[in-house]
């Protein structure tokens, strides 16, 4: 398991070797292309940008037959949460969110004569709160949402309800669309919630051919809308927002008229039993506890498989996330960390995640994070900036896979930062400026091994492989040939350079001389071993 420490260690110097910046297909962003309102112009930048988000959860996605539908704020407070302000929205910025996603149940004050207007008041409430957003310098995310269910609709076996769900989908994103089409690209929309994929009574091979027609449907429309719609980030529900069930080869994503501006959506509530389950007496289980090496190597694992999509430079948004309280409201064990490997995995594979909170957390009517150690959790995730990252995989020519290793990052400036991980694991430094860099990987009986890397215009990737000392033409062992390397360097008949030259100086004094060479010799015949 990889740790993210940010200790800082003293760099090993050893040999450089230059490396001119390498872009990383599924990372690389231009910095002079920008749209007019200062947004990246690829999914995958622009997630980066969005950093971490919360939903305005349980507001005007509330619906009910119960709920007066004379007003949008009878809807927007029917499920407990206060009327929305922008006091409230400048609070989550200044908790550490630069993303708000708005779940929006559309059908709430629509008309009931087969033309599913949506009534004016409401559209004007929901573009109200995402001024809010955008005014707070934040990205906004507009779904429909759960919307009463009527999305199981377009499974029904009666060709006339199928129809009239297509009618409904339709209208709603065509009028969506036009309220918003001339709204900054920081305004993102969503083709749906949770609710494409199992809720249609069909085959599982039906299913997936729906969603990929119902997503191919929404974009369509928007992009037919012009304006900032024509090159809009539009985010796509993935089947169930599932994450296995989303990088299945049975889902299609839908086809654009522009490229890399789409993104994909899904959600993380693994395990369910801990993460939506208050009550112990609960049918199918309940935990109150998560933080095992295994939990949190298997969350790695999930988020990780997500790189399907960001390497094909489709942005990925984790649309809702969260850990519910537990018996008598009171914090689950293991809580905090849960959402601190959540955010910290996410910016491991630069994905956008976005908290679902109803005032869980977010207290809406004092605009701050009341519990201070969750408080401090997102606030010490927040993005602060910096538009790259360097990463890379390290590897050894021996057979050991669990020596640990120092990976030290060295600004310019002399700034350093480190993380720890595996000889056969993997590295990354975020929200990098462009400028030179030194990247020194050490541990173990391992020579150390240092990069100069330059970052310009796009992330850098420099994987690495080290070599045990003493292995001088770096096979893996240590031999008689290593042996008459190091002596032909250190009687000046024929010299050694860069990495070859640190695995020789064994005893780390800078230079290879005899005494390197009998340490080696005697290692090489097993009389005194190096390692």
């Amino acid at each position: 398991m990889k740790k993210f420490s940010k200790t800082l260690l003293s760099i090993i110097t050893a040999a450089a070797i230059s490396l001119v910046s390498l872009c990383a297909s599924a990372f690389a962003v231009d910095s002079e292309t920008v749209t007019d309102d200062g947004v990246p112009d690829t999914a995958v930048a622009v997630v980066k940008d969005m950093g971490n988000g919360i939903n305005l959860g349980n507001t005007m996605e509330a619906c009910g037959s119960w709920i007066n539908g004379s007003s949008p704020t009878n809807y927007e407070t029917a499920w407990g949460q206060p009327v929305t302000t922008q006091a409230m929205i400048d609070g989550m910025k200044e908790a550490g969110f630069n993303t708000v996603r708005i779940p929006v149940a559309w059908s709430n004050m629509m008309s009931d004569d087969g033309t599913y207007t949506i009534d004016e008041a409401y559209l004007d409430r929901v573009e109200e709160i995402v001024n809010y957003v955008l005014n707070a310098g934040m990205y906004a995310i507009v779904n429909d949402h759960w919307d009463g269910g009527w999305w199981e609709d377009f499974g029904s076996s009666d060709e006339t309800v199928v129809e009239e769900a297509w009618k409904r989908y339709e209208a709603i994103w065509t009028q969506v669309g036009e309220r918003f089409k001339d709204y900054s690209h920081k305004l993102i929309l969503e083709s749906a919630n949770e609710e494409l994929g199992s809720t249609f009574s069909m085959s599982t091979k039906k299913r997936y051919a729906l969603v990929t027609e119902i997503n191919q449907k929404f974009v369509d429309i928007i992009r037919s809308q012009g304006s900032n719609n024509s090159d809009r980030y539009l985010l796509i529900a993935g089947f169930d927002t599932n994450i296995d069930k989303t990088v299945d080869e049975r889902y299609i994503m839908p086809t654009d008229t522009i490229e890399n501006h789409l993104m994909i959506s899904v959600h993380y509530y693994d395990p369910s039993t801990y993460c939506l389950v208050s009550d112990p007496d609960n049918s199918w289980g309940y935990s109150d506890t998560w933080g095992t090496d295994e939990e949190i190597e298997y969350m790695d694992n999930q988020l990780g498989k997500m790189k399907y999509y960001t390497e094909q430079g489709i942005g990925v948004v984790i649309g809702e996330f969260g850990a519910f309280h537990g018996e008598n409201g009171l914090v689950k064990e293991g809580t905090y960390d849960y959402y601190d490997y959540v955010l910290k995995f996410s910016e491991k594979y630069n994905l956008c995640p976005v908290s679902w909170d109803c005032s869980e957390w977010y207290k809406r009517t004092l605009g701050y994070i009341a519990d201070e150690e969750m408080a401090k959790v997102f606030k010490s995730n927040e993005y602060t900036g910096g538009n790259y990252i360097i990463s890379g995989e390290i590897s050894v020519t021996d057979e050991n896979t669990e020596a640990e290793m120092t990976v030290v990052l060295t600004a310019s400036d002399g700034t350093e930062s480190t993380v720890t991980t595996t000889s056969a694991g993997d590295f990354y430094f975020y929200e990098l400026d462009e400028g030179e860099y030194t990247v020194t990987i050490s541990g173990g009986s391992y020579a150390p091994r240092s990069y100069n890397i330059t970052v310009t215009n796009c992330d850098v990737i420099q994987d690495a492989t080290l070599t045990l000392y003493g292995d001088v033409n770096c096979d893996g062992k240590v031999t008689t040939a290593d042996v008459g390397l190091a002596n032909s360097h250190a009687k000046g008949v024929s010299m050694l350079e860069g990495y070859a030259l640190a695995c020789a100086d064994v005893n780390s004094d800078g230079e290879v001389t005899t005494a390197d060479v009998g340490r080696i010799n005697s290692h090489a015949k097993g009389v005194s071993l190096l390692w």
